[in-house]
């Protein structure tokens, strides 16, 4: 059986299916705790991005801070003045990217990476969330401690699992 992917021209449906077909291989090459944390980081990285768009509610105090973010204006030169709401949400956004890129290639060394590239993923992904896992504490963001909290907990499986097998 060939590898769909390597032939010279590839295409859409084809990197669609294996796109959808990774998930499947990383469950059935006994990467299951390195796979679950990387369809758990989708998932934030999802709920992240939904939270993200969410309007705040009216009369809230969210509410307030945006409007008070919108209306501080930081002169840059060259002619930018970002507010602080709009440096607030490139960060927010570039985090829910960063959270979708771990999820995706935590998934692809899942099914396709080398034991030794599943243990450093395992091991690097445990280092990432806990970081994550620390700051969502500091600044007290529960639904964000918790998302990671998972993820720090499925990474740590795969990394002692990784450290077991040699």
């Amino acid at each position: 059986m060939t590898d769909p992917l390597s032939s010279a021209a590839i295409k859409p449906s084809t990197l669609v299916e294996a796109f959808l077909a990774t998930p499947r291989l990383a469950f059935r090459r006994c990467s299951r705790l390195l796979a679950s944390a990387g369809v758990a980081l989708l998932l934030t990285a999802t709920a992240h991005t939904l939270g993200h768009f969410a309007p705040a509610p009216p009369n809230s105090p969210a509410e307030t801070i945006t409007e008070e973010m919108a209306a501080i204006r930081l002169p840059m030169g060259m002619g930018m003045n970002p507010s602080v709401l709009d440096i607030f949400n490139g960060f927010s956004l570039m985090l829910s990217v960063l959270v979708l890129w771990a999820g995706l290639s935590t998934l692809a060394v899942a099914a396709h990476g080398s034991p030794q590239d599943r243990r450093r993923r395992a091991w690097s992904g445990l280092a990432l969330s806990a970081a994550l896992v620390l700051l969502s504490w500091h600044f007290q963001l529960p639904p964000t401690l918790i998302s990671f909290g998972v993820v720090t907990l499925l990474f740590g499986g795969a990394a002692l699992l990784a450290f077991d097998r040699g």
